[in-house]
Parts: C-alpha cells; sequence; structure tokens
C-alpha cells in the first residue's frame, strides 16, 4: 500500500490492527517506522504507532500515541475507538466509554464504537445495553461474522435463546470458520435447548478437527455425551479435556468432577448388580 502510493496515510490506522489481529509484529514496526520517518504529522500515524505499542502489551504508551491522534485531529472517530478498546484492556471502562461516545459524536455510523459499547456493558453484565448497542453496529455493518457474534452472546445473557441462536447462525453463514459463534451456538443448545442436541454435535465434531487442542471443545463434547447417556464417550472426551487444559486449574477441576460423577454413577450401577434379589 505504502509502496503504491508513499504520500497516502488514508485507511493504514485500519490496515494496522489487521496486522495488529494477525500479530504480526515486525511488518507492524515497520509500517510505524516509515509513517514517523514521512508522515509525522498524520493522525493515521499515531494510530499506528500506538497499534504497535499495543501488540507489544505496552498499554500506556498505546494510549498516549492514540491520545496524540486525537489531538491532531478530533474529528478522527477511529482514534477514539483505539483509545477506547485499549482502555477495556486496561479495566479502565468508564474511561472507554467515553472514547466511545466521542467517536460516536465524531461519525455516528461508526459501528466499531458502538461494538465498543456493547462490549463494555457485556464485561458490566447489562446484557440488555448491550444487545442494544451490538445491534446498532450489526445495523451498520450488516456483513459482520464477529458483531452477529456478540449479538448473540448479549442475546444469551438476557435469555432470549432462540434470537441467540438465529445470531448465531448468521454469524457461521457470514463466516464458516469463526469457531467462537460455532462453540457458544453448541454451547447454547446444550445449556438451554436439548432438543437440538444432534445439530450440536455436528458442530462441535467440525470444531474438533479444525482445534483439536482446544480443551473446551472436548469438555463440552463430553458433557454432551453424558446427556445422552453415552458415559463412556464423555469420558474419552473428558480424558481429552483433561490431557491439552494445561494450568487452568479451575477448569481442571471442572473435569475431574465430572469424571468422578461418572465413576460414581458407574460403581452405584455395579452395587445395584450385585444386590441380591429381594424376598417378597
Amino acid at each position: 500500500m505504502c509502496a503504491a502510493d508513499p504520500e497516502r496515510t488514508e485507511g493504514l490506522e485500519i490496515y494496522s490492527t489487521v496486522l495488529w489481529h494477525l500479530k504480526r509484529e515486525t511488518e507492524l514496526g515497520m509500517l510505524a517506522k516509515s509513517l514517523l520517518a514521512n508522515h509525522r504529522l498524520a493522525p493515521e500515524t499515531s494510530c499506528v504507532v500506538g497499534n504497535c505499542f499495543s501488540l507489544q502489551k505496552d498499554p500506556m504508551a498505546a494510549t498516549r500515541f492514540f491520545e496524540r491522534s486525537i489531538q491532531i485531529d478530533p474529528r478522527f472517530a477511529y482514534a477514539y475507538t483505539l483509545c477506547g478498546h485499549e482502555l477495556i484492556a486496561c479495566d479502565e471502562l468508564d474511561k472507554a466509554v467515553l472514547k466511545f461516545l466521542m467517536a460516536i459524536e465524531a461519525d455516528p455510523l461508526h459501528y466499531n464504537a458502538w461494538y465498543g459499547l456493547g462490549l463494555v456493558k457485556y464485561r458490566q453484565g447489562s446484557y440488555k445495553a448491550a444487545a442494544q448497542h451490538f445491534a446498532r453496529a450489526v445495523s451498520i455493518n450488516p456483513r459482520s461474522s464477529v458483531l452477529y457474534c456478540f449479538a448473540g452472546m448479549a442475546l444469551s445473557g438476557c435469555n432470549m435463546t432462540l434470537e441467540a441462536m438465529a445470531h448465531y447462525e448468521r454469524s457461521i453463514k457470514l463466516d464458516p470458520k469463526n469457531n467462537m459463534a460455532a462453540f457458544k451456538l453448541a454451547n447454547l443448545i446444550i445449556e438451554k435447548d436439548r432438543k437440538y442436541l444432534n445439530m450440536a454435535e455436528e458442530i462441535l465434531s467440525g470444531l474438533v478437527q479444525r482445534v483439536p487442542n482446544e480443551p473446551q471443545i472436548w469438555f463440552l463434547l463430553g458433557r454432551l455425551k453424558l446427556l445422552t447417556g453415552d458415559r463412556k464417550a464423555a469420558l474419552v472426551h473428558f480424558t481429552w479435556a483433561l490431557d491439552h487444559s494445561g494450568k487452568d486449574l479451575s477448569f481442571v477441576k471442572s473435569i475431574i468432577d465430572q469424571i468422578d460423577t461418572i465413576a460414581e454413577s458407574d460403581d452405584s450401577d455395579d452395587n445395584d448388580g450385585d444386590a441380591p434379589p429381594s424376598s417378597s
């Protein structure tokens, strides 16, 4: 992009966010260095540098550069949004809300800021407000699989199961590789609407093919098998989850509890089989 038009800075802040999500630290650093050398006073430059520091886990420096971008151009909505997301990462939720509101004031159709507001409300447990903000973001950008997924999460928090399922399904249709949406849909079915267990099993079977080292998927498969009465398969899946669980001790404990439940149930069945027939 820079090679094709060295004088252009527009859009590079968004490109830098793509590099941030892809964890391409070297490319992001080179972009920041080039912009600092050639376009130091452009608001996009400060956003790129801020993203660079954010990827390096330096939120204070990142926030400082996002604020600098805002000082250069007070109507630059994207800079407010990036600053807001960095503040969320620092657990400064009230300050993040202010940044997102300022972004919306600068550009009411800036869906990233509506998404940011939804994210804050979701983290605070205000699911109804979160659903409203995510819905606004979706209305502006209806092609985003990510937005539909988060809207589904908020609707699930509101106990609007059918609506949440519809949003997860739309998210997956927009991006069949959205593993988070697929997992959330399967989990919601297991928790709330068990008449679709076959659908949940199909989803989870696909997920373990794509991300076989994710313990949460194996754990959910184990729970599903337990619900369908296949304790042997459940035990296998819980064991796989345990093998991939790493150092998450609370998760390990939940797996062991499920395995113990199966063992106790098996012992009970054995005892029932050994009991003498009652005399009548």
